[in-house]
């Protein structure tokens, strides 16, 4: 996984400066690399909740029963 990481951001990098102008360059990798942040977040979230969803529904089913 890491060595997909490490090739695929030169390659990304390079990608982004070819489309983009100099001006809106800068916006363009820094909102590449927040894709980072971002869904490592989205994932620490939504992992959570589907987490307590599953021991809830296990703890009432077991009250249940």
């Amino acid at each position: 996984m890491f060595a997909r990481q490490a090739a695929c951001t030169p390659l990304a990098s390079s990608i982004i400066a070819d489309y983009f102008i100099t001006q809106q360059r800068a916006l363009a990798l820094g909102f590449y690399n927040w894709g980072i942040y971002i869904g490592y977040s989205m994932s620490f979230a939504v992992g959570n909740s589907v987490t307590i969803s599953l021991v809830s529904l296990l703890f009432c089913s077991t009250v249940l029963n």
